[in-house]
């Protein structure tokens, strides 16, 4: 199973792009796991996407939502926490 979940922000969302190779499996219900509550999202088999609006778009609620969704992913995916990796540095 192979899945790519990026993040960007974009005015006041935080823009969700979610990817797999696996078309056995859903991204569209994927993304609305994620973002439950939180965002709103749909998608296809293979691709979907989604946003979460931010209210007041500082970096500390912009890590907040993106540890949300970190933790979201990987508990469906079944990755302990200590197992995920971050693949670009954060910015100073």
């Amino acid at each position: 199973m192979v899945w790519a979940l990026v993040t960007a922000v974009y005015e006041d969302r935080l823009v969700i792009s979610l990817r797999t190779s696996n078309n056995k499996l859903s991204a569209a219900d994927m993304i609305r796991r994620l973002l439950r509550g939180d965002g709103e999202g749909g998608g296809h088999r293979t691709k979907a996407g989604g946003f979460i609006k931010l209210e007041s778009n500082t970096p500390a609620e912009i890590d907040r939502k993106r540890a949300l969704l970190r933790r979201r992913y990987l508990r469906a995916l079944g990755i302990k926490q200590s197992q995920g990796k971050r693949l670009v540095p954060r910015e100073p």
